[in-house]
């Protein structure tokens, strides 16, 4: 997804709860470099939803 040489770009899609059912979000975290804090949030929210998901 880069035109960049020596970089490597990644878009990752996840899915909670009935399709169609709810409403849309989207996250993004580390846009700029070492930007960890929002990473880490994503990190920890993303296991959070899936929990909440399988728990229906």
């Amino acid at each position: 997804m880069s035109p960049s040489l020596g970089s490597f770009k990644t878009l990752s899609s996840f899915h909670f709860g009935q399709p169609g059912s709810g409403t849309k979000i989207y996250i993004q975290a580390s846009l700029h470099a070492e930007e960890l804090p929002g990473m880490l949030v994503a990190h920890h929210l993303r296991a959070a939803l899936e929990a909440a998901d399988a728990q229906g």
